[in-house]
């Protein structure tokens, strides 16, 4: 025979249908995370800077050769090419090189002579005698 408690069970279960057993889970409050060591570093660009100061302008390379020896060694190289010089002037560069412009008193001759500021040598000549110019 059937125990009367399955009949009640079986009758209601006949009865309504099909009958589910759901578990309701039990509410638990939320856990705060684990701490971690330390928050990671945030980004910070660096302090602004003053601009750096521009260079010092100089003058250019320094010469071994003076002036007056470079200008003698112009006039003498366009006196020897058969020029007649009288007048002179003379520039450093900035490569450290003269830049020595002759002419005659009367501008008869001219000569444009560039001369090495180290070892005291004509690099270039640019000669105009009298005889190009027509006169």
């Amino acid at each position: 025979m059937i125990d009367p408690m399955r009949k009640a069970s079986l009758a209601l279960l006949l009865a309504g249908g099909c009958v589910v057993h759901e578990r309701v889970p039990v509410y638990t409050a939320p856990q705060a995370p684990p701490p971690t060591a330390a928050p990671p570093p945030q980004y910070a660009p660096p302090p602004p800077q003053d601009p750096p100061p521009p260079p010092a302008q100089t003058p250019g390379p320094p010469s071994a050769v003076e002036q007056r020896q470079a200008v003698k060694t112009a006039s003498d190289y366009a006196r020897a090419k058969g020029l007649s010089v009288e007048r002179y002037k003379a520039n450093l560069d900035h490569y450290g090189n003269w830049r020595v412009d002759l002419r005659s008193d009367h501008g008869a001759d001219r000569a444009k002579v560039l001369v090495d500021g180290r070892t005291g040598r004509v690099l270039r000549a640019k000669l105009q005698p009298s005889d190009d110019w027509g006169d």
